[in-house]
């Protein structure tokens, strides 16, 4: 993956951000040294949430993302807000609530500022009938975590199409939670 981020460092100049096989301090450092301005982190820091705090520490807030898939279960006691955070692809649910985690990644230190989430929320790709990220969802962690200003926040997935990305910009149709 690093030949891939410096090769592409080389060809664009715009910020980027680097995710996917990132489980620790020396792969942050790879990818950030290759080119990358940001990590994204998912089901690393799900199941090793130090490791945004310890990215926090070495690069600065400003260079850890917190990517998260979330899936819409319902509400319960478990998971007030009824967004469930799932892992490895949507194959694995965690049992923590998708709100509840966002707050503690932005307190590890995920984020620009004390006040600033960066966030990066999609919903498995084979749990939707279409691939795009609930706009619900967004506006749900947007409006619990303290990233309620503006704040680098947005939703990552195939909208299947090049008509697509549209659908993804309101309400459904098109990008609901498909329940399945």
């Amino acid at each position: 993956m690093i030949d891939v981020v410096d090769r592409v460092a080389r060809e664009i100049f715009i910020p980027f951000s680097v995710g996917g096989g990132i489980r620790t301090v020396d792969d942050m450092y790879r990818a950030l040294d290759a080119g990358a301005e940001k990590i994204s982190v998912n089901s690393a820091a799900v199941l090793n949430p130090e490791i945004i705090s310890r990215g926090a520490r070495h690069f600065g807030s400003q260079c850890i993302v917190l990517g998260m898939d979330a899936k819409k279960v319902g509400a319960s006691p478990a998971i007030p807000s009824g967004y469930e955070v799932v892992i490895n692809g949507g194959r694995t649910f965690t049992g923590m609530d998708a709100l509840q985690w966002a707050r503690k990644a932005q307190d590890l230190g995920a984020g620009e500022r004390a006040d600033q989430l960066d966030l990066l929320v999609g919903g498995p790709q084979h749990l939707r009938r279409v691939h795009c990220p609930s706009v619900d969802s967004i506006s749900l962690i947007r409006a619990a975590t303290r990233a309620g200003s503006p704040s680098p926040m947005g939703g990552v997935g195939d909208v299947g199409g090049v008509e697509s990305p549209s659908n993804c910009a309101g309400p459904p149709p098109g990008c609901g939670d498909s329940g399945a």
